[in-house]
């Protein structure tokens, strides 16, 4: 008889902390990882420092996760210590951040979100600074057009028929047209000044840590997908993400600070890749949503829709995605709630 994933979990454990020990499932997310706080039995003691972690194949990459997780030590930032690993079962045994610690779970208890943000920018700059062409990442897949174009088209695979919009075959290709030819300044840039980027930048995989140096002072978490790409993918993640409203003033002071934290660049150019990065990302996420609440059942996005939305409608606003917004509106594509 197979054995139950929670109970192989559990065996996995306690081959490797020895004694008896109960998990404690952790509040899930859009993916199939699964995360379980690591106690001892029959105490009320919470021992706080190990995760285990349920990354099934096909549907995760725990080598992957591996991989990332060692390249970001190696570069000084704060990611969860690798205590053990099963690859064929896909477990993990893992530091734990302080899954209370989220900056999710900070901002709702009154913490200062200047000083986090800014924490967590002083762990891009790390990070931009130290992968910027480094051969050590070349294990990791470019942000190329195909990859960023699977991502934008889920407006019309799923966002599109959720609005009863049908689209033409000319449509859809036009659309898919229009964002090769405002994206292919950003990819050019990238041959030359590539970076990890890490893709899901946002406050529910960031964590606050204790900690003396600046870039150590923000975990991260949920990097596995990392690619190779644009510097301003991670930063707009932040600054523009569905959980959290940021008014306007705070974004241009974060966006100051990392200027200012990474040193000369171009800003013009830079505020321009932010832009179309920014409604690329929430193309993306809007198609990701409907299909988390359509395919998958999980009708808890469906209370971000309307930030999504309004962030997508003030990111074509923007002057370089003109041809975008005339695409919306040309075909019906209605972006209210």
């Amino acid at each position: 008889m197979k054995q139950a994933p929670v109970e192989a979990l559990e065996g996995f454990v306690a081959r490797h902390c020895g004694g008896r020990r109960v998990l404690h499932a952790l509040r899930g997310d859009a993916s199939h990882r699964r995360y379980f706080r690591v106690e001892a039995k029959n105490t009320n003691k919470d021992k706080g420092a190990m995760l285990a972690m349920s990354a099934p194949f096909p549907q995760e990459d725990l080598v992957a996760f591996l991989r990332v997780a060692a390249y970001l030590r190696g570069l000084g930032l704060r990611v969860p210590t690798i205590y053990a690993y099963d690859i064929a079962q896909g477990f993990a045994l893992i530091e734990d951040l302080g899954s209370n610690r989220t900056y999710t779970r900070c901002f709702a208890d009154g913490a200062e979100r200047q000083k986090l943000y800014e924490q967590a920018i002083d762990s891009l700059v790390r990070l931009h600074h130290r992968s910027r062409g480094d051969s050590n990442a070349l294990f990791l897949p470019f942000y190329d057009s195909a990859t960023l174009e699977e991502e934008h088209r889920l407006v019309l695979d799923w966002y599109a028929p959720s609005c009863g919009v049908s689209l033409s075959e000319a449509s859809s290709a036009e659309y898919c047209q229009r964002w090769r030819t405002l994206l292919d300044d950003v990819l050019a840039t990238q041959k030359d000044d590539w970076v990890v980027v890490l893709r899901d930048y946002h406050v529910d995989n960031l964590i606050h840590c204790e900690a003396t140096a600046p870039q150590q002072a923000c975990g991260l978490l949920d990097f596995q997908d990392a690619r190779r790409g644009a510097r301003a993918y991670d930063l707009v993640s932040m600054l523009y993400d569905v959980r959290i409203n940021l008014e306007q003033k705070e974004r241009d002071h974060l966006l100051e600070y990392y200027s200012t934290c990474y040193g000369a660049t171009d800003r013009d150019d830079f505020a321009r890749t932010c832009a179309l990065l920014n409604a690329q990302r929430l193309c993306k996420i809007v198609g990701i949503f409907v299909r988390l609440q359509k395919r998958d059942g999980k009708k808890a996005y469906a209370t971000y829709m309307p930030q999504v939305l309004r962030l997508l409608r003030a990111a074509l606003d923007e002057e370089p995605l003109a041809p975008l917004r005339a695409w919306f509106a040309d075909n019906g594509l209605d972006l209210e709630t």
